[in-house]
């Protein structure tokens, strides 16, 4: 019960990304990669059954430094520049002042068109909004333009986390890249259970998405969440999402974790031993209610992927 309170705390603030995917089209499981430097951070998605999702544009959270990139489209039409209105208008006052900063730090804003972002948040009335928009946003310089941006990726970074997973459960590539270079755990979700259910696909593209500035922000903001340069097509990735407002850890379900398999280096790290005795003791711990499977990885000879070992606990 304290799990769907939880989850439904999150959809509240905004819709889960993945819900149209058809589930024949959503792969069974999902994993993701973890390095053991801390294990900490393993400690809740064993024993809270809550996932991290980290917040884009801090520092060098993401490997891609292109990461949620867009270019911005000033068209707009009535009806979604109404939905626009009510979402900027819905989103906590304390955000303003970082979007302003951000803003202001692109330099050479003309007054006209810090004056039309100023009215734009303190007028109320949607058709007074309506009025600013047609008199000024086709006069906007390049300078502008680029404050746009920023400010709307200053209200990503403060709206939305990002939970990365990936289709690739026996990979040399993710453990070497994200499982501190094989020293690390392979962590499988089942796509049965909410959020994973929800998760969606990353497109991957030649170049950055195309987002209406007053378009429908919800499917805008899929757009940029969700597309990444196709160099990064190999890891097949799959996302969920969180809202800092109701917190960067996202819940599940305890069935919805369906084994942990231990990186072919594990033991090559310091207190290697120790490391994977916490984390066996951990499973014990867990294994009374909800019991998962527990592998080790093995390398492959006859094909280019690990094979799981199973470890009895």
């Amino acid at each position: 019960m304290e799990f769907f309170k939880k989850l439904r705390a999150h959809r509240q603030v905004k819709p889960i990304y993945g819900a149209g995917v058809l589930p024949k089209q959503r792969p069974a499981s999902l994993f993701r990669y973890r390095n053991a430097e801390n294990l900490q951070f393993l400690r809740p998605i064993l024993l809270d059954h809550s996932v991290y999702a980290a917040p884009i544009g801090k520092g060098d959270v993401f490997n891609d430094p292109c990461e949620c990139f867009y270019d911005i489209d000033l068209s707009w039409d009535e009806a979604s520049a109404r939905a626009g209105i009510r979402y900027m208008k819905s989103l906590p006052p304390g955000i303003r002042p970082q979007v302003r900063k951000g803003i202001e730090a692109v330099g050479e804003i003309k007054p006209h068109e810090l004056e039309f972002f100023e009215r734009f948040w303190k007028e109320n009335d949607e058709n007074a909004i309506l009025a600013i928009m047609r008199a000024g946003h086709n006069t906007f310089s390049p300078n502008m333009r680029n404050a746009l941006e920023e400010s709307q990726r200053i209200l990503d970074q403060a709206t939305v986390g990002i939970c990365s997973l990936s289709a690739l459960g026996q990979s040399p590539y993710m453990s070497w890249s994200y499982a501190g270079n094989h020293r690390g755990v392979c962590l499988e979700f089942s796509t049965g259970y909410l959020p994973f259910s929800n998760a969606g696909p990353v497109i991957y593209s030649e170049n950055p998405p195309t987002v209406k500035l007053m378009g429908n922000p919800f499917q805008s903001q899929i757009n940029r969440m969700m597309t990444k340069g196709r160099a990064w097509e190999h890891e097949e990735e799959w996302r969920v999402f969180s809202h800092p407002d109701t917190g960067l850890s996202i819940p599940f379900p305890p069935p919805a974790l369906k084994s942990l398999t231990f990186c072919p280096f594990f033991l090559n790290q310091d207190d290697g031993e120790q490391k994977k005795k916490t984390i066996l003791d951990w499973l014990r711990e867990r294994k009374v209610q909800h019991p998962l499977g527990v592998y080790e990885f093995e390398i492959n000879r006859k094909r280019y992927e690990f094979s799981r070992k199973p470890i009895t606990l």
